[in-house]
C-alpha cells in the first residue's frame, strides 16, 4: 500500500518524511489552503532532496496550467487537480498522471457505478461534504464494500491506527495529513517517526 503524506510546509518535515520511507509527499499549491506554498520554494526543495519521484503538486484545475509549466522539468509521477468534473478537457492535452479527488457522497448515493476506470490515473477518495477536501473528517469505510479499490487512493481523517485497516481493504494507497499535524502544515515529528515504523514493519 502506498503512502502519501500532504501539506508539507517546513524543509524539516522533509527529512523527516524521508526517514519514514513515505512514497509520496503533497505540496499544496491551492491559495485557499491553510497549507498554501510557494512553488518556487517546492522547487528548491524537491531539487535539493532529489524527491521527483515522490512530489505531488495539488493546484486547482484552473491553475493546472501555471504550475505544470513551472515544474514540469522536474518529471514529477502524479498531479492532485480538484474541480475536474468542471475542465475534463484541459487535463488531457498534459498526458501526465493524476490523482483525481473522488467524492466519497458520490459512493453513498451510488450515482455512478462506473466511478473508477481503469486508466494512469489514480482516484482519490475525500469527503466533501464540507468543502473541497482536506477537511480531516474520516467517510464511511462501509461504503467501499465491493468495490475494487486498487485503483483508489483513501484519504480523509486517516490516522496512524487506521493504516491495517485500509490495507486489509485492498485499496492502492492511502493519504495522510491532519492527524499527523500539531496544527496545519506543522507534522509532529512523533507521528513521523510511527508512521516509519509502520511503513517498515508492515
Amino acid at each position: 500500500m502506498k503512502i502519501k503524506v500532504c501539506g508539507i510546509t517546513r524543509e524539516e518535515d522533509i527529512a523527516e518524511l524521508l526517514l519514514a520511507g513515505v512514497d509520496f509527499i503533497g505540496f499544496n499549491f491551492i491559495k485557499s489552503s491553510p497549507r498554501y506554498i510557494d512553488i518556487n520554494w517546492a522547487v528548491k526543495i524537491i531539487s535539493k532532496y532529489n524527491i521527483q519521484k515522490k512530489a505531488v503538486p495539488l493546484c486547482e484545475i484552473s491553475d493546472l496550467k501555471t504550475v505544470h509549466h513551472k515544474l514540469k522539468n522536474l518529471d514529477l509521477p502524479f498531479y492532485q487537480i480538484y474541480k475536474v468534473h468542471d475542465s475534463v478537457n484541459q487535463i488531457e492535452k498534459f498526458n501526465l498522471n493524476y490523482f483525481l479527488p473522488t467524492s466519497a457522497t458520490k459512493l453513498k448515493q451510488n450515482i455512478d457505478n462506473n466511478l473508477f476506470i481503469d486508466n494512469k490515473d489514480k482516484y482519490l477518495l475525500d469527503n466533501f461534504d464540507h468543502g473541497l477536501g482536506g477537511s480531516g473528517i474520516k467517510f464511511n469505510w462501509n461504503d467501499l464494500a465491493n468495490i475494487k479499490l486498487d485503483n483508489c487512493m483513501i484519504a480523509g481523517g486517516i490516522e496512524i491506527k487506521d493504516l491495517n485497516g485500509l490495507k486489509k481493504m485492498g485499496c492502492w494507497g492511502v493519504d495522510l495529513n491532519s492527524k499527523l499535524e500539531d496544527s496545519p502544515g506543522i507534522k509532529n515529528h512523533k507521528l513521523l517517526k510511527e508512521l516509519g515504523d509502520f511503513i517498515k514493519n508492515g
